[in-house]
């Protein structure tokens, strides 16, 4: 089903922002465009055909714990999700993408990449992780509150990735009305993978140590 709506975007709308403006955005390829909108509400927001990512608020320490839709790295899908937590005193950066097309009936098709200055902590690209993360966005932005289709359709025409090394971010993705967004949370508080395989498996010696100790 197609609706329709004003078109809102105007020159004064859209706010740009070159790469240096934005420290914890490092650098973007493909469809991407540093910049933000004043509002992204669902059938309210002031519509782009850009594919955006803006900085939100940044150096937040968390005074409770967020959920994460996805962690995992990889492309998304095939790799399946797996959600974890930011912990309350985590130190976060937060980032937000979106895209919603102009017309209606036309859907725009889209893809690139964002490096950041900090690892990506995980992904909310479901409306029940945005909403419940909407505290780390910009005051001078309308959120609303989400529903239905503004996260991302997966599985299905849109998909993301978080590579290796957990800097950056590769999308792919079919928007229609009413668009899409997505939220990544960056952090210097993301675990070294060979770190938590180290610890695996320095757990039980340390405590084959301890009961040799107290034997």
């Amino acid at each position: 089903m197609h609706f329709s709506r004003p078109k809102l975007l105007s020159l004064g709308a859209l706010v740009l922002a070159a790469p240096l403006a934005n420290a914890a955005i490092v650098s973007v390829t493909g469809d991407f465009v540093i910049g933000s909108v004043p509002d992204v509400q669902s059938f309210t927001s002031t519509p782009t055909d850009q594919l955006l990512i803006w900085n939100e608020q940044q150096g937040v320490t968390l005074g409770s714990d967020i959920a994460l839709d996805q962690t995992a790295s990889g492309w998304t899908p095939p790799t399946s999700v797996v959600p974890g937590v930011a912990t309350a005193g985590t130190v976060v950066d937060s980032h937000f993408l979106f895209i919603d097309p102009q017309d209606p009936q036309v859907a725009i098709f889209s893809n690139g990449t964002v490096t950041f200055d900090k690892k990506i902590l995980g992904v909310e690209f479901r409306v029940g992780g945005l909403n419940d993360s909407n505290s780390l966005g910009l005051g001078s932005i309308t959120y609303g509150t989400f529903s239905g289709l503004d996260g991302l359709e997966i599985p299905g025409l849109d998909s993301f990735a978080i590579s290796a090394d957990r800097y950056t971010f590769s999308f792919s993705n079919r928007a229609i009305l009413p668009g899409d967004r997505v939220r990544i949370i960056t952090s210097d508080a993301v675990p070294e993978p060979m770190s938590l395989f180290a610890l695996t498996f320095a757990i039980p010696a340390l405590l084959k140590r301890r009961r040799a100790l107290i034997g």
